[in-house]
């Protein structure tokens, strides 16, 4: 459900244009564009030097390209060679500034360049030069706000967005564009724009201006909302509501999951990626899938190496299955039972009650001190295969006893768990960062008491290991439960902690805006409101947040995190979503509105941290469908996580050097669409009705 602010200022027809500008931008990647760098040393012979390209006049040394670089270079000079007839120069500091620390250039995601790495006199290693853009097609005469100042555009000529936003453009000739840029791989409308510019640029040689409208009118009635599913399925069109929409698309992520999951999920990242770059070249050579086809497997792979967290995934609905039924047949439990409890999880559930009673048919398999240890060892191994950067351990730590059936302390419980996560981070390899959260229940079919208990044990765990990062969650039904605000003396101890506290501060987030009704009958989005009263620095699902602007408003103002569970709300428990005909992620997104993409609960809700990325991806959400977005939300991931600022700061850094690499893998992806936008929408149509059933390899069926 989208919520759209109507303004009473009139708008004049230019700041018309340009929302349309805004309204219809696609986004794009550059074409790789490898570089090489080298440090000089004048000192050396006149030979060595020429073999760089550089020439010699009046005891001075200089670049050929001496129209760009008049200046001679000197010893404190960078050579940069783009290719074997263009090379330029620059001095060390503006290399460090351009190249290495490139956002205070805005020149983003320029990559794999290191001053340290740079040998004197030797044009060795290359470096990969990236970045992502926006594009549209402006009306002529459309007067754009540029860095520069204004200027009107011409016909042919594309609106590109400065990274910097504000609606600010800059001009890009059609030529420029396609020489320079191809489509962005996670964008399923970005191939069929390019094809547009690309026959634009072929027809407009005739410089008529009749020519550009149309194929403007064609550039802004791309169907922005296209969804992937559509394509496989296109018998049903729109008739679907959101829960069948994703149910359809969740088949194409679980046909990719089957196709790459074998190849890629036990192996390091290294080997990761060369996995990765031998499937990419793989796919480029491929002339029997076509470019639509092609980009979703690309989407696929490129998801699986993504640095990701999971900040929002409960300890027993997280368990692999086969480790459940392991504890379950240890403890003589009926095992069909469980196995039906799956079943009906794989179908949904028609209430929040209803979900909680599954769930706690299947957490009974947990129930001593010792099964946690197995739980939380389970869950890391699939965090690191499935590239996560970061974990946080979620549970309630009231109830537990030991194989005897003795009650265990919470402060004992807590303890414990504190010791497995210590056992785990220091000998498992490539282990992510770990936090721990304890949750307190607001259901009414609980002492409420223990939710003031766990948040105390959270303070005094804090208190004993003030290095170690801990958080509290309030979970449960809010449609029948407690309203959060019942439980303020709970918050405030925690708040006055923060306050006075010198160790690690503990984070607070609060399930919100997960139900359509909330206390007993209020709309769902008050639950929303509630939480950022109570000061919330991350907030679980807020699906209803969309359905009220004033919340929306709160919610941007307050700058709290959603913590986003695609398959939990839409197909485990869709009554959360209902009369929504999208996930509000591209209303959360276009407002600037935080978000971190999460599980809830992998096991109960089959799916893992890879899958709910493409689901996204694949079930046609605009505001996501980018590369760029897509870095941001991951990485955004780690800057709200609940883990301590020193493993923070040591993943972000982890985070970017793979991203690097991701980008530097992107290189394989060159694939240049040469096909009419008419022939593309008729390669679309036929998609896949020739299905090789017989393959196999896993290439079957939708992919």
């Amino acid at each position: 459900m989208n919520i759209n602010e109507i303004s009473s200022k009139e708008k004049t027809k230019n700041e018309i244009e340009v929302q349309k500008l805004v309204d219809t931008k696609i986004s794009f990647i550059s074409k790789p564009n490898e570089i090489q760098a080298c440090t000089i040393n004048l000192e050396d012979t006149d030979e060595n030097l020429k073999e760089l390209g550089l020439t010699k006049e009046h005891g001075n040394w200089y670049v050929k390209n001496r129209k760009h670089f008049p200046n001679p270079v000197n010893n404190n000079s960078v050579l940069i060679k783009y290719n074997e007839n263009d090379i330029g120069h620059c001095s060390t500091e503006d290399f460090l500034a351009k190249y290495v620390n490139y956002e205070e250039f805005k020149q983003r995601n320029i990559k794999d360049i290191k001053k340290e790495d740079l040998e004197s006199n030797k044009f060795e290693k290359q470096y990969t030069k990236y970045n992502n853009i926006y594009i549209s097609l402006a009306e002529s005469g459309t007067t754009l706000k540029s860095k520069e100042g204004n200027f009107s555009t011409q016909y042919g000529v594309i609106a590109v967005e400065n990274h910097e936003g504000n609606h600010r453009f800059y001009e890009m000739e059609t030529g420029t564009f396609l020489e320079k840029y191809m489509p962005d791989p996670m964008n399923p409308i970005s191939t069929l724009a390019y094809s547009i510019i690309k026959e634009l640029k072929e027809k407009n040689l005739d410089e008529s201006k009749s020519t550009f409208e149309i194929y403007l009118n064609k550039f802004r009635h791309i169907d922005r909302d296209i969804r992937s599913y559509q394509e496989y399925f296109s018998e049903y069109e729109n008739t679907l509501d959101l829960r069948e929409k994703y149910r359809h698309a969740n088949m194409l992520v679980r046909e990719l999951q089957t196709m790459y999951e074998g190849k890629m999920k036990k192996l390091t990242y290294e080997d990761k990626l060369k996995m990765a770059e031998s499937l990419l070249i793989g796919l480029n050579q491929n002339s029997d899938i076509n470019d639509f086809e092609r980009q979703l497997r690309i989407k696929y792979i490129l998801l699986y190496l993504l640095p990701k967290t999971n900040n929002h995934q409960h300890l027993k609905g997280s368990v692999p299955k086969d480790t459940i039924i392991e504890l379950a047949k240890e403890k003589e439990l009926n095992i069909d039972e469980i196995e039906k409890a799956y079943e009906k999880a794989g179908n949904g559930f028609e209430s929040l009650d209803e979900f909680s009673n599954t769930y706690g048919t299947i957490a009974r398999s947990i129930r001593y001190m010792e099964d946690y240890k197995v739980a939380i060892n389970s869950i890391i191994e699939e965090a690191i295969k499935n590239e996560q950067l970061t974990v946080e351990i979620r549970c309630s730590i009231l109830g537990l006893k030991d194989k005897e059936g003795n009650e265990i302390t919470g402060w004992d419980a807590g303890e414990y768990i504190v010791r497995v996560i210590e056992e785990i981070q220091t000998t498992k390899e490539n282990c992510p960062k770990i936090g721990f959260t304890i949750l307190g229940y607001r259901g009414r079919d609980w002492k409420p008491e223990e939710v003031d208990e766990h948040s105390r044990l959270t303070i005094e765990l804090a208190k004993k290991y003030p290095n170690k990062k801990f958080s509290f969650d309030l979970a449960g039904p809010e449609d029948t439960g407690y309203p959060a605000i019942f439980f303020k003396d709970a918050f405030e101890a925690i708040y006055k902690y923060n306050e006075t506290t010198e160790g690690e501060k503990i984070g607070i987030t609060v399930h919100a805006g997960e139900t359509p009704t909330y206390d007993e009958g209020k709309e769902g989005y008050y639950s929303v409101r509630e939480a950022l009263q109570i000061n919330s620095d991350r907030i679980g699902h807020a699906v209803r947040a969309v359905d009220d602007l004033e919340t929306l408003n709160l919610l941007k103002a307050d700058g709290a995190t959603v913590e986003i569970c695609g398959v939990c709300n839409v197909l485990s428990i869709p009554i959360n979503t209902e009369n929504h005909t999208h996930h509000p992620i591209d209303e959360l997104i276009k407002r600037e509105i935080p978000i971190t993409i999460c599980t809830d609960n992998d096991s109960i809700c089959g799916t893992n941290i890879i899958n709910e990325y493409a689901l996204l991806l694949i079930s046609g959400h605009k505001e996501v469908a980018s590369w760029d977005t897509i870095i941001k939300i991951a990485r955004h991931g780690i800057e709200c996580s609940f883990i301590t600022e020193n493993d923070k700061k040591e993943a972000l850094e982890t985070f970017e050097e793979r991203v690097k690499d991701i980008n530097h893998l992107l290189k394989t992806y060159t694939t240049i669409v040469e096909d009419t936008i008419e022939d593309i929408i008729l390669k679309i149509e036929s998609i896949f009705n020739e299905k090789d059933e017989d393959s196999e390899n896993g290439d079957s069926l939708y992919i």
